[in-house]
């Protein structure tokens, strides 16, 4: 089956990107930020913010199917999203972000 898509326009790219995510990408996206709960037998123990960028890069791995950059077409890398402007980088989390709250 094939999923409805949209492109966000950055600086220098077209990123073409999942307009909802499936069941079970979003137990794996949920997943990445639990690995950060230090649980003891107390409860909550403390919390492993490391976690939140890879929970970052877990959705662009999930979200992100196709990216043209002048026509050139690549898959999504984690080297590829370190190496946006910081400023894309947040606008293109900020529209995944506002894609997958619709479908909530």
């Amino acid at each position: 089956m094939t999923r409805e898509t949209k492109v966000i326009e950055l600086t220098d790219c077209k990123v073409t990107v999942n307009s909802y995510l499936k069941w079970g990408e979003k137990n794996e996206i949920e997943q990445a930020l639990i690995k950060g709960a230090e649980i003891s037998d107390k409860g909550l123990k403390g919390f492993d913010t490391a976690v939140l960028t890879e929970q970052k890069y877990k959705i662009c791995e999930l979200v992100i199917v196709e990216i043209d950059t002048k026509g050139v077409k690549t898959k999504f890398t984690r080297e590829w999203l370190n190496d946006l402007r910081a400023e894309d980088g947040d606008d293109l989390l900020e529209q995944i972000d506002e894609l997958n709250k619709k479908k909530q």
